[in-house]
């Protein structure tokens, strides 16, 4: 059963990573259940609830706001767990340490634009002979410069999908949530001298 889920967690990968990577979103609870947060358990309610999902090295943190109030539960992510950038996935309760599985699926595609090329300002390192009555001396300075710039902007975007269920239980399904982020980065080919 393949589905594409929108999730707020930065990507299916981004579980997988070792950096941090936050995906906003929505969750929709269609029976109450208990998370478990700090040792003690919470229940979220039915409803429709802003969720974001920052994924950590080893653990992805869900953040639900239930009205007023906000409700942080950790997800630990085992080393090594079968989260593609790509596909589908399963945590189960023991491998997360909730009063639930979780079957997700990601989406993540990569656009490239075209090679540019421009002027970038950076800094050079020089010196200076300062003089005064009392002699002169050569003194560090710092200047603003350019220099000429290749470049391309990679535009990255994740789809997540994340059905919470009762354990062992795949049919028997508490929440879903899906999200989604997109962002974009400036990847640097050529960096000439400073001037």
């Amino acid at each position: 059963m393949k589905r594409i889920l929108t999730l707020g967690l930065l990507a299916v990968s981004v579980l997988a990573m070792t950096g941090c990577e936050d995906i906003p979103g929505v969750l929709i609870v269609t029976k109450n259940f208990s998370v478990l947060v700090k040792g003690k358990n919470k229940s979220v309610a039915e409803g429709q609830h802003e969720t974001s999902l920052d994924f950590k090295k080893n653990k992805v943190v869900a953040t639900i706001k239930t009205g007023e109030d906000s409700i942080k539960v950790e997800l630990a992510v085992p080393q090594g767990a079968p989260i593609p950038n790509n596909g589908n996935f399963e945590l189960k309760s023991v491998q997360t340490g909730q009063p639930f599985d979780v079957l997700g699926a990601i989406q993540t595609t990569v656009k490239d634009s075209e090679r540019r090329t421009g002027l970038e300002t950076c800094q050079i390192q020089d010196y200076q002979t300062i003089c005064d009555p009392k002699g002169c001396q050569v003194v560090p300075v710092t200047r603003q410069g350019n220099r000429q710039i290749e470049f391309f902007n990679r535009e990255t975007e994740k789809a997540m999908q994340l059905d919470m269920t009762a354990v062992g239980e795949s049919k028997n399904k508490y929440a879903h949530f899906d999200g989604r982020v997109r962002y974009t980065e400036k990847i640097v080919t050529y960096e000439g001298m400073c001037f």
